[in-house]
């Protein structure tokens, strides 16, 4: 895991949800037999994920400063940096970066701007390793903290 000391500025609007999509890296090695079966495995891992995200800048000075954001801090898109991500392990900071120059800034009526971009996750968001043996749990976890906070709380 990479760490990085830059983080998305707070004077900036969050990725917006629509359109939001997460792709995540294919992992495993597939050869086909000439049985018609085929065999699998893991190749890697730790994969990195892919998010298309737009940003929507509700004045020309926020879409400016991104834009100079983006060349003078993030190096053109190059460097790495802390973002916050909904994902389904809900939303959270993830280190990443993006995979090419942005699309935008496109004018949405007088003063607004989007930009779209797709980001790369340094590592796929998941929970961690051996909490796929008990999915039960991890569905039913909020009944599990009503009953142990309200229910059977000691007075």
């Amino acid at each position: 895991m990479i760490t990085t000391n830059i983080n998305y500025p707070e004077v900036f609007p969050w990725p917006s949800v629509d359109g939001y999509k997460i792709q995540h890296t294919n992992m495993i090695e597939r050869s086909n037999l000439d049985s018609g079966r085929a065999r699998q495995r893991v190749r890697f891992s730790k994969v990195p994920s892919t998010v298309n995200a737009s940003f929507f800048f509700d004045t020309d000075e926020q879409a400016a400063a991104f834009e100079a954001w983006f060349r003078d801090v993030l190096k053109n898109g190059a460097g790495w940096f802390n973002c916050r991500l909904k994902t389904s392990i809900g939303l959270g900071y993830y280190v990443c970066r993006f995979k090419e120059v942005y699309e935008g800034a496109n004018p949405i009526g007088i003063c607004a701007w989007e930009i779209s971009a797709e980001l790369e996750i340094w590592e796929r968001p998941l929970l961690p390793v051996g909490s796929g043996l008990f999915p039960e749990y991890l569905v039913e976890a909020a009944i599990l903290d009503r009953a142990m906070n309200e229910l059977w709380a000691i007075n």
